[in-house]
């Protein structure tokens, strides 16, 4: 639901509703089961300014059945105006869906109560207010009824900061077992970006908004590293010939990214060409300035030049490889240029810069 917000939103700013859009954003809610809607349902109330009833309101798409019809008669008239059609509804996802919607005001901030409720039904960390998020019997409850990869990783802070991963605790090794997982990070499709994200935010020690901090334990460290290089099976190689042309310029090492302000663009060409590197079989990787600019020790090829690093290098090496360089200002043209000039033969060129060019 996230990504159908998201999607809305740009949707909704850039054309009108008509009958091809409204039935596709319709299909996302008519063609999914009952259980499936329903756990959509109570962990995305709300992104980008859209609830589920806003879309639907835009949609306005035919029940396909009863069970349909319940569901969105809930979100327009209230569970009271829907319970004639209760019957017709899976009693356990009934009580998942009346229960994920109404958690606050049934479990009353009694933690007991709250964790029951999400061991019996399985509900993600959006359903619980945020109250009762400061406690970590909760976070344990969360985290072993087998918590999406992708929201283990961003509240590992959260996490530890609230005593729940300590040194060789059982949910310590929970976690570090579960980003040592090839297959679980496979099924999660998770990017290395995001887990790139991660180790940053989680190696500070503390938040990048609010006051929150933590000690970081480098057992978790390391596995957050080794997830990182896990993430990079993810990629289906292309198997054509790879130019990788790195913006290596100043600006790359001294701000932040658009999503990720902690994040530099140095840091996130890393990423990425590492995992070109690891998934592709022919690839070839220069950096690049400005043309005629042969600053920190760099001679020839009118600003472009080997980086030197390969496949096998780690995450720190690559990145101080490709750091700090300052090689003048930014020419993008100069991986094409170089690359007729020597006759290469190139099927696809990835260039990676902050866009802060002069070219």
């Amino acid at each position: 639901a996230t990504h159908l917000f998201q999607f809305v939103e740009d949707a909704n700013k850039m054309r009108g509703w008509g009958r091809g859009l409204r039935r596709a954003v319709g299909k996302w809610y008519t063609e999914k089961d009952a259980s499936s809607l329903i756990y959509q349902l109570i962990k995305y109330k709300n992104r980008e300014g859209w609830t589920h009833k806003d879309v639907l309101a835009m949609a306005h798409p035919k029940p396909q059945t009863r069970e349909h019809e319940y569901i969105f008669k809930t979100l327009f008239k209230g569970f009271d105006e829907a319970a004639c059609l209760e019957p017709y509804v899976c009693m356990r996802d009934m009580d998942r869906y009346i229960i994920g919607s109404n958690f606050a005001s049934i479990v009353k901030d009694d933690v007991d109560v709250a964790i029951d409720m999400i061991k019996k039904y399985n509900f993600p960390r959006e359903v619980v207010p945020t109250s009762m998020l400061n406690n970590a019997k909760i976070w344990d409850a969360l985290l072993n009824m087998g918590m999406p990869m992708t929201a283990m990783i961003r509240n590992l802070g959260k996490m530890s900061s609230v005593g729940l991963l300590t040194p060789m605790s059982a949910a310590t090794k929970l976690v570090c077992d579960t980003l040592s997982n090839a297959e679980i990070i496979r099924k999660a499709r998770i990017h290395p970006v995001n887990v790139l994200a991660a180790k940053v935010v989680y190696e500070a020690g503390h938040g990048y908004k609010g006051s929150n901090s933590w000690n970081v334990l480098p057992t978790i460290s390391a596995a957050l590293e080794n997830a990182f290089y896990l993430a990079f099976k993810n990629v289906e190689p292309t198997g054509l010939r790879h130019f990788i042309g790195l913006d290596v310029s100043g600006s790359m090492s001294c701000k932040g990214v658009a999503g990720y302000e902690f994040l530099t663009p140095a840091m996130v060409n890393a990423a990425m060409v590492m995992s070109l590197m690891r998934s592709e079989s022919q690839y070839h990787v220069m950096g690049f300035g400005s043309q005629g600019y042969f600053g920190n020790g760099y001679r020839g090829n009118g600003g472009i030049f080997d980086v030197g690093i390969n496949s096998k290098m780690d995450l720190k090496t690559v990145l101080e490889n490709i750091s700090d360089i300052n090689a003048g200002g930014t020419d993008c043209a100069l991986p094409m240029v170089y690359a007729l000039k020597n006759k290469i033969p190139v099927d696809v060129f990835s260039v990676w810069t902050d866009n802060e060019t002069w070219a």
